[in-house]
């Protein structure tokens, strides 16, 4: 068995079987194994591509830095090789340009105003609905991600820098719908989006 920790920290091992070419991760591990391919060099010698993709549950840590793999390699159950040290030229940052992008929203309490330079003005008491979603920032396109489908999106209703309330959606193959109702007292609050309230259960 070939085993690949791709940050080296023991936070994220794919292992691969050569017998019968199969890829495997931990249960809750962030990465996720795509495919695998081997070509022979000769001299027993082979080339080993392994693709796999980092999911949102990826330590925080992760975003900090570049992150050098290590490999190991076992026979019988035996460790036989490794840590590889020397794969440096392998070394990588996770790509965090990530951002919410609001679709669609509008007001749902008459008389309904349109939005206004990106802003809906709404009443103590009103109600809006909208769609948002996760895309690249710099390319600004959306982003099908495969998320549990236990994913809450938690959005936080601020009135300065207090909180007057909390609420959380089931998201979608990376994006959200549904509605809000402002507080009937007070002044209309501010309600920011932001990946970081991206909450994962298992």
């Amino acid at each position: 068995m070939i085993q690949l920790d791709v940050a080296g920290d023991g936070q994220g091992i794919i292992d691969y079987q050569p017998l019968n070419e199969t890829l495997s991760s931990t249960v809750n591990t962030p990465v996720v194994p795509l495919s695998v391919s081997t070509e022979s060099l000769g001299d027993d010698a082979y080339l080993i591509e392994i693709s796999f993709a980092i999911n949102f549950g990826a330590p925080e840590e992760w975003l900090q830095g570049q992150w050098i793999p290590s490999l190991r390699i076992h026979e019988d159950g035996e460790l036989v090789s490794g840590p590889a040290i020397n794969l440096q030229h392998l070394a990588w940052a996770l790509d965090n340009r990530l951002m919410w992008r609001v679709d669609t929203i509008e007001d749902l309490t008459l008389p309904s105003m349109p939005i206004f330079e990106n802003k809906l003005n709404l009443q103590p008491g009103d109600s809006m609905s909208f769609t948002a979603s996760i895309v690249h920032r710099e390319l600004n396109q959306k982003i099908a991600i495969g998320l549990p489908q236990s994913t809450m999106v938690e959005i936080n209703i601020l009135d300065g820098e207090g909180h007057l309330q909390c609420i959380q959606f089931q998201m979608g193959a990376g994006s959200v719908q549904s509605s809000i109702s402002m507080p009937t007292f007070g002044r209309v609050p501010l309600i920011p989006f932001s990946l970081a309230w991206t909450i994962f259960q298992d």
